[in-house]
């Protein structure tokens, strides 16, 4: 049995808040409202995925980075992170597709 990989706790919230981002993403689009609940779906998610996106990727980047001068068991802890970002990206990027895609088209 393989032992859960230790991603540390500021990689714990960015994980977290990449995931709101995926679940907001359904909820976006529409008409523009400027009320406080309608808000969040409508004008914060969209830039907050995007954000997302970008603070994923550099983690990778970082992460990737940081494996070069490190020992065997770190190389493997960061690559396995660099696997779990891969993947949490590739979901943002699937959720998020079909509202950006659409934004040209309107």
């Amino acid at each position: 049995m393989k032992h859960p990989v230790s991603v540390g706790p500021l990689r714990l919230v960015l994980l977290a808040f990449a995931t709101a981002a995926v679940v907001a993403a359904p909820f976006a689009g529409g008409a523009l409202e400027y009320t406080f609940p309608e808000v969040i779906p409508t004008l914060v998610a969209p830039p907050f995925a995007v954000m997302m996106a970008f603070v994923l990727a550099l983690d990778m980047l970082m992460s990737w980075i940081f494996t070069q001068g490190s020992e065997l068991t770190e190389r493997r802890r960061l690559r396995r992170i660099i696997g779990l970002e891969a993947i949490m990206l590739g979901v943002l990027v699937a959720a998020w597709a079909p509202f950006f895609s659409a934004i040209g088209t309107r």
